[in-house]
């Protein structure tokens, strides 16, 4: 029976079950225990599944935002203006056991997740080899906190009360994200009342550290950022604006090459701090080949990156370039400030932490499906609120469906042996329109069933795979499945996989090729030509025993 309903959820609601896969991957219960200090083992269990179904409620608020249209207002959908009311009950329930439990929710799950969603096997490139980026993104920020420049220095710009109502603590937590990772791995808090940028700028530098290249917001003041940088192996990029501090020319411009915005200029300058220590950077300027949104035709940007790791051209490609728009889950959406202020008050700060840790699931999950199937750019513009809508509209039956003792084997397994079920779960997701799905099937009904029917087969023994795994990693019980997209890119790599395991070639779901090792095909032959002679064998000996049964035929004499 258990096996039966397995399979009617990989087969019409996938996603429900990565989902919970990861949210299980990403709070551990012991950790939740520790955080929140509870003692009591079922109560920890009552609050990490409170925690779980708040999350999800959640995505169903991301998903309406998902779904808005970048144009025409008059077809916007209706969009719920509320919040879960979970999220209010739930933080009257942990507010007094520990304070900013929202940030360390967010940085802990994020490690973990992406252990999940991106196992070594798969793991993409770094933007910049030899640093973790960081990209503050403060574009959610009330008018009131950007700093502007002012007589007296730098000013934040007079904002009425009524647009810091409501969420004021929420709408003043910097994003700070990791683009090669596509999640958000830390909120920065600020000050309620303090809209000074050092309130601001002393909050996001305590959380940076070593071997991290930060991308900073140019809505934030230059100077504060600078004097107060710590000098423990991290890096900054940070363009100048409002209030920039003094600097000496230590020598002239120089002409570095074009861009395809413009032309890059280089020179280094020397900034003193707040104790008067004199501190070198190099100063890029890039000269416009046209106005841009600001109206500005020239930018100039400050860093700390050594010429040896990265040169101006490159530098400049980084500070300008639109980090939101390469993730795969728009942040604008889901991190507006009129959405956060539809929060409760009180709440403010759990919202948005929770807010980001659904966002990080969400995303987690369509990385993985980008990764084991072949989406065209329509499909994968509409999979993060296909899979959210999804997810919110069988997560209820589903836990229903199966009691808590079906999913406490899932707690016993470490990301990196999660890793191949949620993989062997997102070949199962459908990312096309319904209309689609009705009128052609995705891939033949005896190639689906098959493949549902090796999934479940996955998931329900997963107990007796962990107990395997140190003489048989689960990775290498089935072939690897590679988009023909990922094979045509890298071809190398899927030759280097197929040594340890026969590598699956598919094109849109289904299995187009495979691709094996010497060893392997060297083996098959071998088995092919005993089974060849043994056949050959049998066939003569039945022949010499029927010729032996046979009397002997009489001649006639002429």
């Amino acid at each position: 029976m258990i096996r039966a309903v397995m399979q009617r959820f990989v087969e019409h609601s996938p996603m429900t079950l990565m989902a919970r896969l990861m949210l299980q991957c990403a709070l551990d219960a012991q950790w939740v225990a520790d955080l929140f200090e509870q003692v009591d083992v079922r109560a920890s269990l009552q609050l990490r599944e409170s925690l779980f179904s708040t999350t999800v409620e959640v995505m169903s608020t991301l998903s309406a935002r998902l779904r808005r249209p970048s144009g025409d207002a008059a077809r916007v959908p209706h969009v719920p203006r509320e919040w879960p009311a979970s999220i209010t009950t739930l933080h009257d329930r942990i507010s007094r056991t520990r304070s900013g439990w929202g940030r360390a929710l967010v940085r802990a799950s994020a490690q973990r997740l992406c252990a999940l969603a991106q196992p070594p096997q798969r793991a993409m490139p770094a933007t910049v080899h030899g640093y973790r980026m960081r990209v503050l993104h403060g574009s959610h920020l009330p008018a009131g906190t950007k700093c502007a420049p002012g007589t007296d220095g730098c000013a934040p710009v007079a904002t009425p009360l009524n647009a810091l109502r409501g969420a004021a603590l929420a709408a003043q937590s910097l994003i700070v994200y990791d683009p090669d990772l596509a999640m958000i791995v830390d909120l920065v808090p600020c000050e309620r009342d303090d809209m000074h940028e050092r309130a601001i700028t002393g909050s996001l530098l305590d959380a940076v550290q070593p071997g991290e290249l930060w991308i900073v917001d140019r809505r934030f003041s230059t100077r504060a950022i600078l004097n107060g940088w710590p000098r423990r192996c991290s890096a900054f990029i940070v363009q100048e604006h409002g209030c920039t501090p003094e600097h000496r020319e230590l020598d002239r411009l120089v002409e570095k090459g074009r861009i395809e915005s413009g032309v890059v200029y280089e020179q280094p300058v020397s900034i003193a701090d707040e104790l008067g220590a004199s501190i070198v950077f190099r100063r890029i300027e890039l000269r416009l080949h046209r106005s841009n949104g600001d109206g500005e035709r020239v930018i100039r940007i400050l860093t700390n990156v050594p010429v040896a790791q990265l040169d101006a051209q490159e530098i400049a490609r980084l500070s300008c370039r639109p980090w939101s728009a390469t993730l795969p889950v728009p942040l604008e959406p889901v991190f507006n400030g009129e959405m956060m202020s539809a929060g409760p008050p009180r709440a403010a700060l759990l919202t948005f932490g929770v807010a980001a840790f659904a966002y990080n699931v969400l995303s987690a999950i369509v990385r993985v499906v980008e990764a084991q199937q072949e989406l065209n750019e329509r499909e994968f513009e509409r999979l993060p609120s296909h899979v959210a809508s999804g997810i919110t509209a069988t997560y209820a039956g589903m836990m229903v469906a199966f009691g808590e003792e079906h999913w406490q084997r899932y707690d016993r397994m470490t990301p990196h042996e999660l890793a191949p079920l949620v993989d062997a779960i997102a070949a199962h997701v459908d990312s096309r329109s319904m209309r689609k799905q009705q009128r052609e099937a995705k891939v033949p009904a005896v190639t689906a069933q098959t493949m549902c029917a090796a999934t479940v087969d996955i998931l329900m023994g997963s107990e007796r795979h962990k107990v395997e795994l140190d003489t048989e990693p689960l990775a290498e019980q089935r072939a690897v499945a590679m988009a023909t997209r990922d094979f045509s890119s890298n071809p190398s790599k899927a030759l280097r996989d197929a040594v340890e395991a026969p590598v699956m070639v598919t094109k849109y779901g289904q299995a187009i090729a495979f691709l094996i090792s010497v060893e392997e095909w060297n083996r098959m032959k071998s088995e092919i030509r005993e089974s060849s002679l043994d056949r050959l064998a049998l066939g003569g000996y039945a022949n010499a025993a029927s010729e032996l049964r046979e009397p002997p035929r009489k001649t006639s004499m002429n």
